[in-house]
């Protein structure tokens, strides 16, 4: 019988991503993981210290891979143009990446330097819109979470399904930009 491939950190991240895609969140165990690497279960072990250590692993490459997504978007645009794509890129991200998008806002600040530093670097594009437009830094916090907190809170309700009235939902994620979009002249 052949050998498995070795464990490496980025297959093992590639498998528990697959995992959490195709089975969701909590069908990501220790066991399943092992399975999927074709290795016996204690032996992860020597690469994870469990698998909260892999969760957090698969978030901070989700989280990397969401700052990808708003740099792109907001790659060549300035002010509400670009407010405006770093908003649907947030939503378009979170839309393709249902079962990993949670794991974008699951580590505290502070619990864990590595996930703190890719979070805040996927948020760069953000600060980097309001920076420009002329938002003093604590503002710009204050505006920047205002804004995140707008688009995890309708993201999350969409995906959860909330959303059953027969109005366009598309139409109030609209009307929410809008309103985010006014606070920069404000």
């Amino acid at each position: 019988m052949p050998r498995p491939p070795s464990v490496t950190e980025d297959r093992l991240i590639d498998e528990a991503t697959a995992i959490i895609t195709r089975d969701g969140l909590r069908e990501l165990t220790v066991g399943t993981l092992a399975d999927a690497l074709g290795v016996k279960a204690p032996s992860l072990y020597n690469h994870v210290s469990g698998i909260d250590d892999v969760r957090l692993q698969v978030g901070t490459a989700t989280v990397t891979r969401l700052g990808d997504a708003l740099t792109d978007a907001a790659m060549g645009r300035s002010g509400e143009d670009a407010l405006y794509a770093i908003c649907h890129a947030y939503r378009l991200f979170a839309q393709r990446n249902r079962e990993l998008y949670p794991l974008t806002v699951a580590s505290p600040a502070g619990r864990d330097d590595t996930f703190d530093r890719h979070a805040w670097r996927a948020l760069r594009p953000l600060y980097a819109v309001l920076a420009a437009c002329g938002f003093e830094e604590a503002d710009a916090v204050h505006t920047a979470r205002l804004i995140r907190s707008s688009l995890h809170g309708f993201v999350s309700m969409e995906l959860a399904g909330a959303f059953g009235l027969p109005e366009s939902v598309d139409e109030s994620f609209d009307q929410m930009v809008g309103w985010v979009l006014s606070l920069l002249d404000a």
